[in-house]
């Protein structure tokens, strides 16, 4: 008797949407960051301290 095995192997599209997906996700994280970076340097322009700027992070979640 011989034993069979089958493989499951994703065709390209598959493949291409969990790829996407992953650079979706990485897209979304580097454009938080950058936004999170554009809100600190405006709160720092306009003069607020360090620990003021933190407790606005913290306030809104960023």
């Amino acid at each position: 008797m011989r034993a069979i095995a089958i493989w499951y192997v994703p065709d390209a599209a598959e493949r291409r949407e969990r790829f996407r997906g992953k650079m979706n996700a990485t897209a979304r994280e580097k454009k938080a960051t950058e936004a999170r970076m554009e809100i600190i340097e405006q709160l720092a322009s306009e003069g607020k301290t360090e620990e003021e700027i933190e407790q606005i992070i913290r306030n809104f979640g960023l």
